[in-house]
């Protein structure tokens, strides 16, 4: 094939005959229609196309004047170039550089036939820009993006923080007792039904609180289930003052004003702790209720304000030997220790008024009645390990618990002598089990 200089591209091309006698035909082609072709191809608005031969001969291209240079021109050295850049990378697009001398990006493809290769070149700066361009889009977007987010979350952060300040705040209220306090949060959200579980809350443990200090004040003199029970039912009601059946206690100890003139402080006060302690468990036992105590002498009442379910008088008795057991105990340990003290009991049956007295912010429950100066006085007679107890009680304890009777006694504040009995011997040293009922 050879390319013929003139002002149009002609191309003559020799064939051999399959024969001698056939010779060789030879034909001359124009290639302008080729360069039409070629001329008419644009990519982008820069590119263009241009095709080669086997041997790497321009056979086309935009360029008319590169057809009529020597085929040692630079810009076909560089065409060439791009030809076996391309053929070694398998006709996949390359990049290099083309007769303008423009870092381009071709692809080429192969002509069947003439066995020519046809190139598509575009700039890399222009091919690429669209590139350039999406990644500078991506990354605006994702700056936008970031920047959105980055307020959003400042936005939903105060939103959030306000509410959760009063929350802390709240929280920190209720803890510390205030629970008249409410928490006022009008988000529409889960922080504000949060806060309104918050107010609720603290009304339920104000009521709480409220319960437990009646609860507490009830329990100065009565034992803990009592003061529950009286709670429930409604203390204004149990504690009003009225008339009941009940049977009075009182209990101290033998020879305890000559031991706290004669004892330091802190014995008579040890003392006095290891006796209430033990005293007060049985009380707790027994559901009694405490109705005063001064030094080593107290007074209870059973029967009021909550009715016994059993005999009251029988319970009575059997609180009042287990105080003498639990009492004697402690006294040998204290006479091993130099202090010589004894325990008495005296009770009492009968009708008495019975209620709250005292003023705002002191109140106790006591019973009024000659009922209660009788269980006084009798505890006033009664020597150590002794229980003294009325005609009235010992006539309900009768046939059930071992009972002694020890004449008459002229007390103080009554014009004839009472009929006392006292609890057997047996039974304080604990010979008769009371536990089992006879």
């Amino acid at each position: 094939m050879t390319l013929h200089k003139s002002s149009e591209p002609y191309m003559t091309i020799a064939v051999a005959g399959s024969r001698q006698s056939a010779g060789v035909t030879i034909a001359t082609i124009n290639l302008k229609l080729i360069w039409d072709v070629i001329s008419a191809i644009h990519v982008g608005q820069a590119g263009d196309a241009f095709a080669l031969d086997r041997e790497g001969h321009l056979v086309a291209h935009p360029d008319i004047s590169l057809l009529l240079r020597g085929d040692d021109d630079a810009a076909l050295a560089a065409l060439r170039r791009l030809q076996q850049a391309s053929i070694a990378a398998g006709n996949e697009a390359v990049t290099g550089a083309d007769a303008g001398h423009r870092t381009v990006l071709a692809a080429a493809a192969r002509v069947a036939g003439p066995d020519w290769m046809a190139f598509v070149e575009q700039p890399t700066e222009e091919a690429l820009a669209p590139l350039r361009q999406a990644l500078w889009r991506t990354g605006v977007l994702v700056l936008l993006g970031t920047l959105f987010a980055a307020a959003l979350a400042l936005l939903l952060a105060r939103r959030m923080s306000g509410p959760i300040r009063l929350l802390e705040q709240g929280a920190a209220r209720i803890g510390a007792g205030q629970f008249d306090q409410l928490i006022h949060i009008s988000t529409g959200d889960e922080l504000e039904r949060l806060a309104a579980r918050f107010n609720q809350m603290a009304g339920e443990l104000a009521v709480s609180q409220e319960r437990a200090e009646r609860i507490a004040r009830l329990k100065r003199f009565l034992s803990p289930q009592v003061a529950e029970l009286v709670e429930q039912a409604g203390q204004d009601e149990l504690l009003a003052g009225h008339r009941a059946e009940v049977v009075v206690l009182f209990c101290d100890l033998r020879g305890f004003t000559a031991f706290s003139a004669a004892a330091a402080p802190e014995k008579i006060m040890s003392v006095l702790g290891e006796y209430y302690e033990a005293l007060g468990a049985i009380i707790v036992r027994y559901e009694a209720t405490l109705t005063s105590f001064s030094g080593d002498g107290l007074m209870l009442l059973l029967n009021a304000p909550v009715r016994c379910p059993d005999n009251p008088a029988e319970r009575a008795v059997r609180m009042a030997v287990d105080m003498q057991k639990a009492v004697q105990a402690l006294i040998a340990g204290w006479r091993r220790r130099g202090h010589h003290v004894g325990f008495g009991v005296g009770l009492a049956r009968g009708e008495a008024t019975v209620g709250r007295i005292g003023y705002e912010g002191r109140l106790d429950y006591t019973a009024i009645g000659s009922v209660t100066n009788l269980a006084s006085r009798l505890c006033s007679a009664a020597e150590d390990r002794q229980i003294l107890i009325d005609e009235a009680a010992a006539a309900s304890v009768s046939g059930t618990i071992a009972l002694e009777p020890v004449g008459t006694r002229v007390l103080k504040g009554f014009d004839e002598a009472v009929r006392v009995f006292t609890v057997s011997k047996m039974i304080i040293a604990g010979e008769i089990d009371l536990s089992v009922r006879t």
